[in-house]
């Protein structure tokens, strides 16, 4: 999310008109729904292009929908190639004349490079498609090990946060706070923290704005990060949460974003 992004009305981008071309042009425009926290932010008006972005899709999907599509891959694949072996059947040995299925596990033989020595290519045509279905075999194979690996490998924080953030005061100074944790057993090094504060706001014109807004903290980073950290914004006249404590009450629309990074000494 960018600074001061917003959404005007009778913007260009997301005009009834855009849309239009998009549709013409095969990519109707999508609505997405991202999560970011507690909330859901709609995203409106972007293309959609099939197939875009598969790796980092795969990379995202749950276990059971990664497998499930490599299972689908893989059967329209020897399926594609069984089809062709099928046009020529008579050019595999020991095939039966006829039989689809031969020719489906002549092409699953292929593929993983199995060679059982029952079926074996006899013509040249056979033997061409062969050629062709080895070289997409080595292929598939690269790239799902690849995604599979980098599934396995990809590196996971185990940060808690505690539930609750509270307000009270620190050397009479009143104070945000909230703590982290380490999960593992390992050390965090050169951890940073950062906390934003987003906040609805209208401008003059009328037009709503999500603004954000850096908190300073007391100490915002630590060379070791082992155990636990408590962070603390001081709400003084400078910070943009002295209206929390305001004789209005508290501020709507307010959400904080915390983000943590180190370097895991493990990796």
């Amino acid at each position: 999310m960018q600074q001061d992004a917003g959404h005007r009305q009778g913007d260009p981008k997301s005009s009834p008109a855009k849309a239009t071309r998009l549709r013409a042009r095969g990519r109707a425009p999508r609505h997405d729904l991202v999560r970011m926290g507690n909330i859901e932010v709609e995203r409106r008006g972007m293309p959609r292009v099939p197939l875009d972005d598969v790796y980092h899709r795969l990379l995202r999907a749950p276990w059971p929908v990664f497998c499930a599509v490599f299972v689908a891959y893989y059967l329209t694949l020897n399926l594609t190639f069984g089809t062709l072996y099928y046009q020529g059947i008579a050019g595999i040995q020991n095939a039966r004349p006829d039989s689809f299925v031969d020719a489906f596990m002549f092409s699953v033989q292929t593929i993983a490079t199995i060679g059982y020595g029952h079926l074996a290519p006899g013509s040249g045509y056979i033997n061409t498609i062969v050629v062709v279905e080895s070289m997409t075999g080595l292929l598939s194979l690269a790239l799902w090990t690849g995604i599979a690996f980098a599934r396995f490998s990809r590196p996971t924080s185990r940060v808690l946060f505690s539930k609750c953030a509270v307000i009270t005061t620190d050397d009479g100074v009143p104070t945000l706070m909230f703590r982290v944790a380490n999960g593992r057993g390992n050390r965090i090094v050169d951890a940073s923290v950062s906390v934003i504060m987003l906040r609805n706001e209208r401008t003059r014109e009328g037009v709503e704005w999500r603004r954000q807004y850096n908190l300073a903290l007391v100490r915002d980073r630590s060379p070791v990060f082992a155990l636990s950290w408590t962070v603390m914004h001081r709400i003084d006249d400078a910070s943009p949460l002295s209206s929390l404590l305001a004789d209005d009450g508290p501020d709507t629309g307010i959400d904080l974003v915390v983000s943590l990074t180190g370097i895991d000494d493990t990796f």
